[in-house]
């Protein structure tokens, strides 16, 4: 179900079809469809889902998340597929994300885009009429990320502690809000599908402990 713009009027997909994933963008929202791994766009308008949808048509989606009029996400075989709006180039080259699910988590804002790399934990952002093309953050892994207007913020693996950075405060410097340490996930039983965060007892009540995301399964992670 859906709900929001003026007097509760968003529409919402068809009752009939199930979804494994849904993400919402400025007058739109896309999910990934349970039986085909498929894309199901509605909504509005910025931009039109029916030609997102369409953008999306030759491919079964892993995942998807969605900027302020723009989509990006994996398809089966692990390769980045961005669609949408391209004018401040924040659906990326194609030929530049060229590993298989280089990103473990994906970020996108109103103008850019970001992702946080597999093997490093590193951030790398595109788009945004180049102003993420310095990377203030190069030698800083991180454990989850979000962007907004002009900016990104992401939960250091090393203390937990929120820094951002982008146009809204200084292309070449790192903001750092005061904010205690943010958990990078909710803190559980240990019976973690994959792996707990070694240091969840700095956060975590006793007993209880934080799971780290699991790879993707025809990935090899470390």
């Amino acid at each position: 179900m859906c709900w929001g713009l003026a007097g509760n009027s968003f529409p919402s997909p068809s009752q009939d079809e199930n979804f494994l994933s849904i993400t919402s963008g400025e007058g739109f929202s896309c999910g990934i469809l349970s039986s085909n791994s498929r894309v199901r766009c509605w909504g509005s308008d910025n931009p039109s889902a029916t030609d997102l949808e369409y953008q999306f048509k030759d491919f079964s989606m892993y995942s998807l998340v969605a900027g302020n009029s723009h989509v990006c996400g994996y398809n089966m075989d692990g390769y980045l597929i961005c669609r949408g709006r391209n004018d401040t180039g924040q659906l990326g080259n194609p030929d530049r994300f060229s590993k298989p699910f280089e990103f473990s988590v994906l970020a996108l804002g109103i103008i850019h885009s970001c992702g946080i790399r597999l093997w490093d934990k590193e951030v790398v952002c595109w788009g945004g009429k180049g102003e993420f093309s310095s990377n203030v953050t190069k030698g800083i892994s991180f454990e989850t990320i979000v962007a907004g207007t002009g900016y990104t913020c992401g939960v250091v693996s090393n203390g937990f502690n929120l820094i951002c950075w982008g146009a809204v405060w200084n292309n070449e410097k790192v903001y750092v809000p005061n904010f205690p340490r943010i958990a990078p996930s909710p803190c559980v039983l240990d019976n973690c599908p994959c792996k707990p965060y070694a240091n969840s007892g700095n956060i975590c009540m006793s007993g209880l402990t934080m799971c780290m995301r699991c790879c993707p399964k025809i990935y090899i992670c470390f």
